[in-house]
């Protein structure tokens, strides 16, 4: 039959298998309207979640990620793979719950050092720029470069403000508060921009040195409930797999609700989600909690602290819960010797 080849009863054609999947109709790799095609409204306002910044896929099957099997958490729907997914961002993106606003306008305005009306500047590190709208309800950061450095990490683990967005949604997800993003984009000589919605709530910081002063009664009692209760939260995140990359008390902020102290993490850029958590990194968040002053606690306030902390680590030997307790204290009092905070 002229060199025809013809398929044995009972032999599977790969070919016409391999051609069925690439049939356009099974291609998912444009799911944007074509031209001349409308897209259809939705009578929701909330966006599509790989719209929000985050990575995965919707349509893929919900499974149980090993953030799920740590946290506890039952699968949804909604439950993103983690994985890196490259995104073709517009200037102010925005996402659910997001009001009439031209975020890059504004974006674009702030980064002059032009403050609109009602705004004002924040204390912030060099490498960045904040702002906060006149009633605290929106945050503005922008992302300074750094260097030829974070350029390289940048082309690895994404910019600094996708990083920001993608800690603040793996949080959220894994049922720790974190600040909603609201907008995000690109500005001239390499500069980026999150819009964040504010997170109620005061720094541990803030409760210790100037909300519960008194060391009797009352106060008393709630200054131990809250390292307690911080030690508790500050565990289940470290027992997620999250790490915070800057723990400091200030970056924890709580809110007294129903007679427990609820608490959100900000600043979340350099967190690092990993299961299990790495020793080490748990070790320096251990260390920025102890960088708190002998005034502001004391040796039993970290004590009770830790111990909270202690019961959420289940996998962690005593030995090894000693050793990381230990030398997190010795390590802070070192830098709190070094900058001339302690004698």
């Amino acid at each position: 039959m002229g060199g025809t080849k013809h398929r044995r009863p009972g032999q599977y054609c790969y070919q016409r298998k391999i051609y069925r999947l690439f049939q356009p109709s099974r291609l998912r790799l444009d799911r944007s309207p074509g031209p001349g095609v409308q897209a259809p409204e939705s009578d929701s306002q909330e966006p599509p979640l790989a719209q929000q910044g985050l990575p995965g896929d919707l349509r893929s099957p919900p499974r149980r990620s090993a953030l799920g099997r740590v946290s506890g958490q039952q699968p949804s729907d909604r439950e993103p793979i983690l994985r890196q997914q490259q995104s073709q961002e517009r200037p102010g993106r925005r996402c659910a719950g997001w009001r009439a606003v031209n975020y890059q306008a504004l974006a674009e305005t702030l980064a002059d050092e032009r403050l609109p009306e009602g705004w004002r500047m924040v204390g912030s590190s060099v490498h960045a720029r904040v702002a906060v709208n006149g009633d605290g309800s929106v945050y503005y950061k922008e992302f300074l470069p750094r260097g030829p450095l974070e350029r390289l990490k940048a082309l690895v683990r994404g910019s600094r403000a996708s990083r920001a967005r993608t800690h603040n949604a793996l949080l959220q997800q894994a049922g720790f508060r974190a600040p909603d993003n609201l907008a995000w984009g690109k500005l001239p000589a390499g500069r980026e921009y999150l819009f964040s919605s504010t997170v109620p709530g005061d720094g541990v910081t803030t409760w210790l040195r100037d909300t519960l002063i008194e060391r009797h009664g009352a106060d008393l009692a709630q200054r131990r409930q809250l390292l307690r209760e911080l030690g508790t939260f500050i565990g289940r995140m470290h027992a997620a797999g999250f790490v915070h990359g800057d723990l400091r008390t200030s970056n924890v902020l709580a809110e007294f609700q129903n007679s427990h102290f609820q608490f959100a993490l900000i600043d979340n850029e350099r967190n690092v989600f990993r299961t299990p958590a790495a020793g080490r990194a748990m070790l320096r968040n251990l260390m920025q909690l102890n960088m708190l002053l002998p005034s502001d606690v004391s040796h039993r306030d970290r004590m009770r602290c830790f111990c909270a902390w202690r019961t959420q680590m289940v996998e962690l030997s005593d030995t090894e819960a000693r050793v990381l307790g230990l030398r997190a204290y010795q390590w802070a009092m070192e830098r709190l010797r070094a900058k001339g905070k302690v004698q």
